[in-house]
């Protein structure tokens, strides 16, 4: 298990977490989440 940087799909924040955690899309905060799940809906 090893600690990585990768960037908020929302904001683009660094972001710190282990390489057997990530998933397809990360978000930094619950804010960025709801952010963008309100940006895909039409």
């Amino acid at each position: 298990m090893e600690l990585i940087e990768i960037k908020c799909e929302h904001c683009g924040k660094d972001i710190h977490i282990y390489d057997s955690y990530v998933k397809e899309h990360m978000y930094c905060t619950i804010g960025c989440l709801e952010s963008s799940s309100m940006d895909n809906t039409y």
